[in-house]
């Protein structure tokens, strides 16, 4: 693997700039005549460009017509999704409904106070006694 310093790197990207910007001020110092002679120049080349690569596009065989699809193939593709949707959707429905919800937690009885009562001064029953 090679490895570039970051010195080269810069230094590649100056001098290509550099380069450009110099074919820039050449064609600039031409006049208009020299910049237009270059934009013409560059878009006949991208013109024979796009001719080319139209023809290319034109010349490949149209697969589209081979993988037709018959109307009652794609019918029965639709009408068999169509169900395979509604059928889930019953199914969750249904599974849904059969859902029971466990009982909450009874709160404590009046019997469970009685036992466990107080006294006026916050000590319990029991101790009280002894």
């Amino acid at each position: 693997m090679t490895s570039t310093s970051k010195s080269t790197r810069i230094r590649d990207v100056a001098v290509g700039t550099g380069g450009d910007l110099l074919k820039a001020a050449k064609i600039l110092g031409t006049g208009t005549a020299g910049v237009s002679a270059t934009l013409a120049t560059r878009g006949y080349t991208l013109t024979r460009r796009e001719i080319e690569r139209r023809k290319v596009r034109r010349a490949a065989p149209a697969r589209r017509s081979a993988s037709r699809v018959s109307p009652r193939t794609r019918r029965l593709v639709v009408f068999g999704t169509l169900f395979g949707v509604a059928a889930g959707i019953a199914a969750l429905a249904a599974k849904r409904r059969r859902v029971v919800e466990p009982p909450a937690d009874a709160p404590p009885s009046l019997a469970d106070y009685a036992q466990a009562s107080t006294s006026s001064n916050g000590q319990s029953a029991a101790v009280h006694k002894a």
